[in-house]
């Protein structure tokens, strides 16, 4: 049985799932009471073990990571790292705007959390 026939039958088994109510309600309560800060805290890993290279042409670089294949460990700009890394920054961009509209103390928390002594996002 191959991985891609798994993960295919996993996918089209979620979606009506993805689509009921209750899902849509549990999600954006999960989201306003913790998962927002999950996302900016990560967010914030990306962007502090990134840095943009003068020699890629000004492209946001990872360095230095080990991707789902550990056999080629420590490797730069892993292509599966640098799209998860790209998906919860714009993911965690979209979500504190959209809380911004919606939930003001809930962004607020997300954002202003744990950053004693580190730079805050407004």
């Amino acid at each position: 049985m191959s991985g891609s026939w798994i993960a295919g039958k996993t996918a089209q088994s979620a979606r009506p799932w993805r689509s009921s109510k209750r899902f849509a309600s549990t999600y954006e309560q999960f989201l306003r009471d913790c998962g927002a800060e999950m996302l900016v805290e990560t967010a914030r890993l990306w962007v502090d073990l990134g840095f943009y290279s003068d020699a890629k042409g000004g492209k946001f670089c990872i360095n230095g990571v080990t991707g789902p294949d550990e056999y080629n460990t420590v490797v730069n700009n892993n292509a599966y790292t640098n799209l998860m890394a790209r998906e919860n920054l714009r993911y965690a961009a979209q979500t504190v705007e959209s809380l911004r509209a919606t939930e003001p103390d809930a962004r607020r928390r997300s954002v202003d959390s744990g950053t004693s002594g580190r730079r805050t996002t407004g």
